[in-house]
């Protein structure tokens, strides 16, 4: 929370969904005062899915971020992405690279893509066929900031995808706006015992079975695809 509240760039809302969590963060949230946070606890753990569903519909802003309360962004994480998204109409989404920490918040791997394709080191736009056709997911959710747009045109996370739900949506995204890529760390990934994407991201096979299934979502659902090489603004 202190990371989102620490960005340079100020005009945000920080929504805080508490899946009925076990821990004091309600007495942390107070101790902040900060008129930007909303608050809301669930009265029973919704799941990973559900949380994001609901905090996706309590946004109100023009701009989107994910954070699980784990992870962190350096400072300069909002202000870039957000330059990119209002000098870029036809971006949808923008997403960066990260560095990987411990569970003591040690830095283990430094400007890295790492469990999310090959390193890169050029800002880019990427093309969707690069997208819906890797094998993997590429896209980390935690350095995700995308268009409030794209979810009034395009709904929330699906209900048939139960881990890579992001992907999908991700990839349903670039179907219809480019996707940004900036070739420096702006968030930091933490990855620990407990972590939810641990498991996936440890065992290639489950990871690629869900990232299998949420292509046929996309495919399945967007048949009637515009071409390649012409993205749609809505």
């Amino acid at each position: 929370m202190e990371s989102v509240l620490s960005q340079s760039f100020e005009d945000f809302e920080l929504i805080i969904c508490d899946n009925a969590s076990e821990d004091d963060t309600g007495s942390v949230i107070k101790s902040l005062s900060d008129k930007r946070i909303r608050y809301l606890r669930n009265p029973q753990n919704l799941g990973h899915r559900e949380n994001w569903k609901r905090c996706l519909r309590l946004a109100r802003g023009d701009y989107i971020a994910f954070l699980p309360d784990d992870d962190m962004m350096w400072p300069e994480n909002l202000t870039r992405k957000v330059e990119v998204l209002f000098r870029n109409l036809q971006v949808g989404l923008v997403h960066s690279k990260y560095h990987l920490i411990d569970e003591e918040g040690r830095i283990i791997k430094y400007d890295t893509n790492w469990g999310h394709g090959p390193d890169r080191t050029v800002d880019a736009v990427e093309k969707r066929e690069d997208l819906l056709t890797a094998c993997f997911n590429t896209i980390n959710a935690r350095t995700v900031l995308f268009r409030r747009t794209c979810y009034e045109r395009l709904g929330g996370f699906s209900d048939r995808i139960q881990f890579a739900f992001d992907w999908e949506y991700w990839m349903r995204i670039a179907i219809y706006y480019d996707i940004a890529f900036l070739a420096r760390p702006l968030v930091k990934w933490r990855i620990h015992s407990s972590s939810s994407t641990k498991t996936s991201v440890r065992d290639p096979v489950v990871q690629l079975r869900e990232d299998l299934t949420a292509k046929r979502e996309v495919f399945k659902c967007h048949a009637d695809l515009p071409p390649f090489s012409s993205p749609v603004i809505m």
